[in-house]
């Protein structure tokens, strides 16, 4: 955690750099990391690597889902952001169908108290339009 918090504060110091040598160290240390693998999700944003930032996103929200000791209630409302952001992203990348399929799972698996489940309702009702 630690290094996830450091990352973040280089992050908004400019030093994407430096972010992604103590998020590497961080996932190197423990691979199922959702905080660790969210913040390079939001780091690819930053250098605007969709794919990449696509491929973190899936991974943090993968790390809560699989990982027995991950489902916790903060970060299960971690991986309901991160797989908002991977319907984002893949709706960006032209990737509609796998993105209402994402969309539809964020839906189904987000806490009742994640802050974003009224505005990915309301995407999911823009996509039947």
């Amino acid at each position: 955690r630690r290094l996830s918090d450091l990352a973040v504060d280089r992050m908004r110091a400019g030093d994407l750099s430096g972010a992604e040598k103590l998020l590497l160290k961080a996932v190197d240390i423990n691979p199922s990391n959702p905080e660790a693998l969210m913040d390079f999700c939001s780091l690819r944003l930053k250098e605007n690597k969709k794919t990449k930032a696509l491929e973190a996103c899936g991974s943090a929200s993968y790390a809560v889902y699989s990982v027995p000791e991950n489902r916790l209630p903060g970060l299960e409302l971690l991986a309901a952001e991160a797989d908002f952001e991977s319907y984002k992203l893949l709706n960006s990348l032209g990737r509609r169908p796998e993105a209402a399929r994402v969309l539809r799972d964020c839906i189904k698996r987000a806490p009742a108290a994640w802050p974003g489940l009224a505005k990915a309702r309301s995407a999911l009702k823009d996509l039947g339009r």
